[in-house]
């Protein structure tokens, strides 16, 4: 079974760009546009990683949607990647003090993420379960 990533992204383009980024690499895509959205898709579905905009729009916010993802048991364990197209060192570091495994600056390198999705996944240096 390929590893399900689930992309949380209120961003059209950008959400489509990093969903066939992603496939073509062997992951399996689910996605959201909405941080109540991904928290439903996160509790049922087998979900391996998140990324997750921090500057969602709407009732909650990434930073919320990841507070709420890292504060209940069921989602906790899964891995965050925070990603934004604005650079707040402060931020960052709160984002990661909250659990997000890492941050990645918007607009995307594809390798770069590709990267950093597989180290998580399967740990520094390990080649990908995909």
């Amino acid at each position: 079974m390929r590893p399900i990533i689930l992309i949380v992204e209120d961003d059209a383009d950008l959400q489509k760009m990093l969903g066939l980024v992603l496939e073509q690499a062997g992951y399996e895509v689910i996605t959201a546009e909405s941080g109540q959205q991904a928290l439903v898709y996160a509790e049922m579905s087998p979900v391996a990683l998140i990324i997750l905009d921090i500057m969602l729009a709407g009732y909650l916010d990434g930073q919320q949607v990841l507070s709420r993802l890292k504060g209940n048991p069921v989602t906790a364990p899964i891995p965050v990647i925070a990603t934004s197209a604005y650079r707040d060192d402060e931020r960052i570091q709160e984002l990661l003090v909250e659990g997000a495994e890492s941050f990645v600056l918007q607009p995307y390198e594809p390798r770069e993420l590709l990267r950093i999705v597989a180290d998580i996944l399967t740990g520094p240096g390990e080649p990908p379960l995909v």
